[in-house]
């Protein structure tokens, strides 16, 4: 037979005194009421255009000082947030599974979804738009009221378009630096989608990084194309390009999340690596 704790058999045996009683429910409510803190990262609906809104997950726990990195998910920009239960990754994308790797690194990590009028048709021919650019400048708004740190816009594959895209149009600023990985530099075979110098990148004035793996195979992300990229900064203070070996456990297409081209098994090593660029340039030193 199981016993009772020992306070219950005393409580048993003996008559409380009301205080007691009193006392005692007290704890009992107290520790019925309990509820751990909210999570850090939640997903947040934010108003961006008249009528349109964007969700993201957020994650705040690096504190009121943090820089503020917002990451662009590649391929057609669609996290599907309304549909994520909140375990787990949503997708796949390299930024979108590593984004505990940046707020670890003391970092505001946000991970915008496409807005309300494009979750059918997704950021494609849409990603260097006034309209995104807009809604961005909304979110880095939305994410002021947790940190006053400096903003800095990260995009991955298709996402470096977004990066680079809305960094030209924002009005100076606005964005302290800009890191594209696994840059797109040319069209698909096709000729139908869009590529990184689709975006103004000579309005682009702040600290660029360009992190790619040298074995990407994507055909349309070829590492050798970095150097001609980097001199087409030309008002940037600097375009430093870094490059990457390693990894391994490749899964799927050369131009997927699970390979070369989304960092398949270096993850943390590339994201400690951006955040230490993020903090430099974050502390005025030179990137």
């Amino acid at each position: 037979m199981v016993r009772a704790p020992i306070f219950f058999n005393y409580f048993e045996r003996n008559a409380m005194s009301a205080f007691t009683r009193l006392l005692f429910a007290a704890l009992l409510a107290v520790t019925a009421g309990y509820t751990s803190a909210v999570a850090a990262e939640r997903v947040e609906t934010i108003p961006t255009r008249t009528g349109i809104t964007v969700k993201a997950i957020v994650n705040t726990e690096a504190g009121a000082a943090a820089p503020i990195v917002i990451l662009f998910p590649g391929g057609d920009g669609l996290v599907k947030l309304d549909d994520w239960d909140g375990k787990r990754n949503p997708t796949s994308n390299f930024l979108v599974r590593t984004r505990k790797h940046f707020t670890r690194n003391g970092l505001l990590a946000a991970v915008p979804d496409a807005p309300s009028d494009r979750q059918s048709d997704g950021l494609e021919q849409w990603r260097t738009s006034a309209e995104h650019a807009a809604d961005i400048a909304a979110v880095i708004t939305h994410l002021r009221r947790y940190s006053k740190g400096p903003v800095f816009l990260i995009g991955t594959s298709r996402g470096t378009i977004s990066a680079a895209g809305v960094a030209a149009q924002l009005p100076p600023g606005t964005v302290a630096g800009v890191i594209l990985t696994a840059t797109v530099t040319r069209t698909n075979r096709g000729g139908d989608k869009q590529r990184i110098e689709d975006a103004k990148l000579d309005n682009i004035r702040v600290p660029v990084l360009l992190a790619h793996h040298e074995d990407d195979a994507c055909d349309v992300t070829p590492f050798s194309d970095l150097p001609a990229l980097a001199r087409k900064f030309v008002n940037a203070p600097s375009a430093r390009i870094k490059g990457y070996t390693g990894g391994g456990n490749y899964r799927g297409s050369e131009c997927g999340a699970i390979s070369a081209h989304g960092f398949r098994d270096i993850e943390r090593q590339v994201v400690d690596d951006l955040a230490l660029w993020i903090k430099t340039v974050a502390a005025g030193g030179k990137p």
